[in-house]
């Protein structure tokens, strides 16, 4: 029936809504979200039907997840359904443009699940996960020290040497504690530093990092 309107009226926004709706009931989560989106995308200034609209999308992720985590019951040590699970999550975090930080951490947790089972290749498709993630966290908190080292060590990775040292610098600067978890936290980031500073082959950067991380350690240590 839906289907039949949207020959007549392909741009109302309501008839894209009650469709997601159907695909929703048929557990058709794949399907109900995109109808969903394209509602939004027409309802102009209605905003009680971008929240109906949003309520649609999110129960659709709900079931995506669901479905997973009763496949997991049965598979938990299966990487692949551990990254699948991560991967609609940040899907969900990224189209709910206004999701709560709590989300993106969800996705970070998954996702490293999934990397700690995972072989070489699921491995890096995690680290573009994790990557998005960490972007998508930083975009709220831009000053959570400890999300801006874990994106310096990935940049890193990448060979990104300018961004890991950028990273880890702007993480120092957020450091206020002075408990021994912000020690080891300044430590890895001097540690992202100084091998960065290797690969670009600036001496001085490489002895001064040096010297902070060393003193640290011997912080540590005592």
């Amino acid at each position: 029936m839906f289907e039949r309107a949207l020959r007549i009226e392909p741009n109302n926004p309501k008839i894209w809504y009650h469709l997601a709706q159907v695909r929703l009931a048929q557990k058709d989560w794949k399907r109900a979200i995109p109808l969903a989106q394209k509602s939004n995308a027409l309802a102009g200034s209605d905003n009680n039907l971008r929240k109906t609209n949003r309520k649609v999308i999110t129960e659709a992720f709900e079931q995506a997840a669901r479905e997973l985590d009763r496949a997991l019951q049965d598979a938990p040590n299966n990487p692949e359904l551990w990254y699948q699970l991560a991967e609609i999550r940040l899907t969900q975090a990224q189209v709910l443009v206004d999701a709560p930080l709590e989300n993106w951490k969800r996705v970070l947790l998954l996702a490293d699940k999934s990397n700690r089972l995972a072989d070489k290749n699921l491995q890096k498709k995690n680290k573009k996960l994790i990557t998005q993630a960490l972007e998508g966290a930083l975009y709220i908190a831009p000053h959570n020290s400890e999300f801006l080292r874990h994106l310096a060590e990935l940049r890193l990775e990448q060979k990104q040497w300018a961004d890991a040292i950028k990273l880890a610098n702007k993480s120092l600067n957020h450091v206020v504690a002075n408990d021994k978890k912000s020690y080891e936290l300044r430590l890895n980031n001097w540690v992202v530093i100084t091998q960065a500073c290797e690969a670009m082959n600036n001496w001085k950067c490489v002895q001064n990092a040096r010297n902070r991380a060393q003193s640290l350690a011997q912080v540590l240590a005592e």
